[in-house]
């Protein structure tokens, strides 16, 4: 027994000097001095980190109890594994990460569950804690095919079981163990799939399907919107083929790319609005049959502004920007020129501006910022000089910064951190030093409460 947490001890030392890069970056505390030991445990890989309530959760390989949820203040004392939800070396399995008020809630196998269930973790010392249906039963979640099973409106936590057993959206408030069924409406099919929760200010959205073996059509998407406290609940099918993919919500409005076959346009921006009874074109940017939308690169909002991919019958793959309406959908800027693509991506808001991902003749693929005009949009450094690439990755936004990990001759692929400007643009640490890797995970950061 002695061996074992003398073991124990040793690998969380391990762990937190990995993390350490990390965990300073993201939590309001004062700065501390880091060393790190390269590769001293290289079976921890910390991943999944989320903030939340003070602390930076993430989940690690100690070498003991696989992969398991852990919890860190910044110190190496107050690093602490939260619950062995799996016990043995073999671990736990992961998925769906969200805050809401002083909780973390996470879906994972527990004690034997058949399928993933909804936890929650929070409290000091820390603990987890199963969600409970109406029947008092764990509350399944399913990830499969979800991209977005939970949204947080007014410190309220909504999700989906992800399928179509009814009742399908839940909601859970402050410190209730029990989800409360979200009443959901009587429909001409049953619901086959429900991929996607969006959370507006005071409307949330769901996006799911028909059931087609009932509905005999190949693909039919429907959306939901649903006010909080009053449940009401607007429904509107989209039809066959409507190719749906939401990016996002600008305040309370729906944005998404969809192909309306009456309107003989291709896929295009749309948007559904409160008090409209169905969602209509925002612009045809592409005009008649092409799709301006298709390279699914994400999004990024700053203000009420959303900045996307999109292509016209001028330029190729370029980043645009819109704040929902025709007047205000335009080119941001042509980073390539020309009918060449500069290939947006990977689009990370921080305050007032947006970082992503682009390529040119001069530069390669490096980190880009904008704040919304042409003249605001602007290489931050030339990371790898010339034609080669950084290719930065996984951008997360730290305040008015962003961290990312990008690739050096020198250096390898190491964590990095840029403020926009040239000088501002550098490497965090060379955690494996020379050219060797590191390869930081930076899944799922969010950094609310880190410096700016």
């Amino acid at each position: 027994m002695k061996n074992l947490a003398a073991r124990a001890t040793v690998v969380t030392a391990r762990i937190m000097k990995l993390l350490m890069g990390f965990a300073c970056a993201v939590i309001s505390a004062a700065q501390m001095p880091v060393s790190i030991d390269p590769w001293a445990n290289p079976t921890s890989f910390p991943q999944d980190l989320v903030s939340s309530n003070g602390f930076v959760y993430f989940t690690a390989d100690d070498g003991i109890h696989g992969r398991e949820l852990w919890r860190t203040d910044g110190t190496e004392e107050g690093t602490l594994l939260v619950d062995d939800l799996s016990p043995g070396p073999a671990g736990s399995e992961f998925k769906a990460f969200a805050t809401c008020g002083p909780y973390l809630y996470f879906s994972a196998l527990y004690l034997g569950s058949h399928g993933d269930v909804l936890l929650r973790a929070g409290g000091s010392p820390p603990r987890v804690e199963p969600l409970l249906s109406d029947a008092q039963q764990p509350l399944r979640v399913s990830t499969i095919m979800v991209r977005s099973p939970f949204a947080v409106i007014n410190e309220t936590l909504y999700t989906t079981s992800g399928h179509g057993e009814f009742p399908w959206v839940y909601a859970i408030k402050g410190d209730a163990l029990t989800a409360t069924a979200v009443p959901m409406p009587t429909l001409k099919y049953p619901i086959f799939h429900v991929g996607e929760l969006h959370a507006g200010k005071t409307v949330l959205y769901v996006v799911a399907a028909y059931n087609l073996a009932v509905s005999g059509t190949k693909s039919e998407s429907v959306l939901f919107r649903i006010t909080p406290g009053s449940w009401r609940i607007e429904t509107v099918e989209l039809g066959v083929d409507y190719n749906l993919h939401v990016y996002g919500v600008l305040e309370d409005t729906l944005i998404f790319r969809g192909r309306r076959v009456p309107d003989a346009l291709g896929d295009e921006p749309y948007v559904w609005r409160v008090n409209e009874p169905a969602p209509q074109p925002v612009k045809d940017i592409a005009p008649g049959p092409s799709s301006s939308l298709g390279q699914d690169n994400g999004c990024g909002f700053i203000g009420n502004n959303m900045f996307f991919t999109a292509t016209d019958d001028v330029y190729s793959w370029e980043p645009w920007i819109t704040d929902g309406s025709e007047a205000g959908t335009r080119l941001v800027r042509d980073i390539h020129g020309g009918r060449e693509s500069s290939f947006p991506g990977m689009f990370t808001a921080t305050r007032g501006q947006v970082f992503f991902q682009a390529q040119n003749r001069e530069t390669g693929i490096e980190l880009w910022v904008s704040d919304g005009t042409s003249d605001g949009t602007r290489l931050t450094r030339d990371i790898v000089p010339g034609p080669e690439s950084s290719r930065p990755y996984r951008p997360v936004a730290a305040g008015s910064r962003v961290f990312f990990t990008a690739h050096h001759l020198k250096s390898g692929e190491e964590l990095w951190v840029s403020d926009g400007t040239e000088s501002g643009t550098r490497l965090v640490k060379d955690i494996v030093p020379g050219a060797g890797s590191s390869e930081p995970f930076l899944k799922g950061l969010l950094a609310a409460r880190a410096r700016g």
